[in-house]
C-alpha cells in the first residue's frame, strides 16, 4: 500500500480517536466541526472515501459514518500513534501499590494488584502471571499415597515453588514399591528443566523397569499435564465485568465465546508464548491466533524477574486507546519487577 498523504493521515488518526470515544461510526461533519477545521465536510468525506479504498476504513451501513478496519488500527498503530505518554491519573492508580507495605506481600499477591490495578485503569480485561517455569529445574519428584488408587504428586522446583497435584491410577498401586518408584523418578528427571521434561519424559521413561509400573505408566501417559506448572500456578485475571460494557460485546454469543476463552489454557498458552520481551506487543482481531478474540485486540508486556519471565496483558475490544494503554502497560511491568523482586 502507498504511503498515506499528510491529509489522509490526519483524517485516519481522527477517525480512530473519535470512534475510540464514541463506539459509533464518524461522520465527515464531526471530523471537520471537532477536529481537523480547516477541512470542509465534503474534502473529509472525499478523504474518507480514499481511505476506503485503500481498505483503512469501512462503512458499516449505507448512511452511516466510517470507522476503522483491523488494517486501519494497524496502520495507525505502526505510522501515526503518539508516543505513548502515562497520564498521571493513571500512574496515582498505579504507583498506589508501591505506597504499600510490601513486605508482607507474596507474588500471587503483588500480581492481583497490579492486575487490578490494570483493570480500574483499562476498563478492560487484564491478566498478570507469574514467572513461566518451563525453565524451572526440578529439584526432586515426591508421591505420597492417598488411596490404593490415588497418589500426591509433590514436585519441588529448583529457587521456585512447591508444586502439588492428584493423580488417578488405573489400577491398585504396590505401596511397598513406591520409594523405589520415587528412587527412579528422581533418578530420570531431576536436574532437568520443566520444559525439557516436558519435551522428552517419553523417552527417559519409556525403558524403566524398576518401581510400580502402574505410576510409571502414568506419568508416561500423562507427563505433559504433570509437568505443565504454568497451567497451574499464579494466573490472575481481573475486569470480566469490564467487557460486558463494552458496545462490541452486547451479541450474547461474541460475549459466551469470549468469556469461554478467558477461562480455557490455550489463552495462557498463547500469551505466554507470544511475550518475547518487555515492550508492549500488540495483536489486532483475526492477527489473533484464537478465534474468540477475532473482536479483540491484545497488548502483552514481559516482566523479567532473575532468569524467569512473567507475563501481563490487557484484553479489549479494538476500539481503545491505545497509546495510553500502552503506558500504562509498560509502567505496570516496571512496578512489577520492583515489588517482585
Amino acid at each position: 500500500m502507498r504511503p498515506l498523504t499528510e491529509r489522509e493521515a490526519a483524517v485516519l488518526t481522527a477517525v480512530v480517536h473519535v470512534h475510540t470515544e464514541t463506539a459509533e461510526p464518524v461522520g465527515s461533519r464531526t471530523i471537520s466541526r471537532q477536529y481537523l477545521a480547516g477541512l470542509s465536510p465534503a474534502t473529509v468525506r472525499n478523504t474518507m472515501m480514499d481511505l476506503a479504498e485503500l481498505g483503512l476504513l469501512s462503512q458499516p451501513h449505507t448512511s452511516a459514518g466510517r470507522e476503522p478496519t483491523v488494517e486501519g488500527y494497524r496502520y495507525y498503530i505502526t505510522a501515526l500513534m503518539e508516543p505513548p505518554h502515562l497520564l498521571r491519573t493513571d500512574r496515582t492508580v498505579l504507583d498506589q501499590l508501591l505506597r504499600e507495605r510490601m513486605a508482607a506481600w507474596d507474588e500471587d499477591t503483588i500480581l492481583t494488584h497490579v492486575a487490578r490495578a490494570l483493570a480500574r485503569v483499562s476498563h478492560l480485561v487484564t491478566v498478570a502471571f507469574l514467572p513461566s517455569f518451563d525453565m524451572g529445574v526440578l529439584e526432586r519428584i515426591d508421591l505420597v499415597p492417598l488411596s490404593d488408587s490415588r497418589i500426591l504428586v509433590v514436585l519441588q522446583l529448583r529457587d521456585g515453588p512447591v508444586d502439588t497435584l492428584t493423580l488417578e491410577l488405573s489400577e491398585r498401586m504396590r505401596r511397598e514399591l513406591l520409594p523405589e518408584t520415587v528412587q527412579t523418578l528422581n533418578e530420570r528427571l531431576s536436574g532437568l528443566t520443566v520444559g525439557e521434561i516436558r519435551r522428552t519424559i517419553g523417552e527417559r521413561l519409556k525403558d524403566v523397569s524398576r518401581g510400580d509400573r502402574e505410576v510409571v505408566k502414568v506419568f508416561l501417559r500423562e507427563g505433559q499435564n504433570i509437568f505443565d506448572v504454568d497451567a497451574r500456578v499464579g494466573v490472575h485475571l481481573e475486569g470480566r465485568i469490564n467487557i460486558m460494557n463494552q458496545p462490541e460485546f452486547s451479541d450474547h454469543a461474541r460475549l459466551a465465546a469470549l468469556m469461554q476463552a478467558l477461562d480455557e489454557l490455550s489463552l495462557v498458552q498463547e500469551l505466554r508464548r507470544r511475550v518475547q520481551g518487555r515492550r508492549v506487543e500488540i495483536t489486532i482481531g483475526p492477527e489473533n491466533r484464537i478465534s474468540a478474540l477475532s473482536p479483540c485486540s491484545l497488548l502483552t508486556r514481559g516482566y523479567g524477574v532473575g532468569s524467569l519471565s512473567g507475563t501481563l496483558a490487557i484484553i479489549g475490544p479494538m476500539r481503545m486507546p491505545y497509546a495510553r494503554l500502552v503506558a500504562a502497560l509498560e509502567h505496570a511491568g516496571t512496578v512489577a519487577e520492583q515489588l517482585l523482586s
